[in-house]
């Protein structure tokens, strides 16, 4: 099923529940806020300014590599 992805760097990287200093993206979407620290987008995607920031927005389905941390959507 495919769902609507927000991809944003994350400016909180490193605070405290937000993941350390590598991790640099969230991916929201699905009822879930995900921080990673590699995102590979397969899909067509678009800018788009959701409140003050822009974000890269796609439509796919997502699969999460723990090992990596790494967001891919397909």
């Amino acid at each position: 099923m495919n769902i609507e992805y927000h991809i944003r760097f994350n400016k909180r990287h490193g605070q405290p529940g937000w993941g350390d200093t590598d991790s640099v993206w969230r991916v929201i979407g699905g009822g879930r806020n995900l921080i990673v620290k590699h995102v590979q987008i397969n899909v067509p995607c678009r800018g788009e300014k959701t409140g003050h920031d822009w974000s890269m927005v796609c439509d796919g389905e997502l699969t999460i590599d723990t090992e990596t941390s790494t967001a891919t959507i397909n």
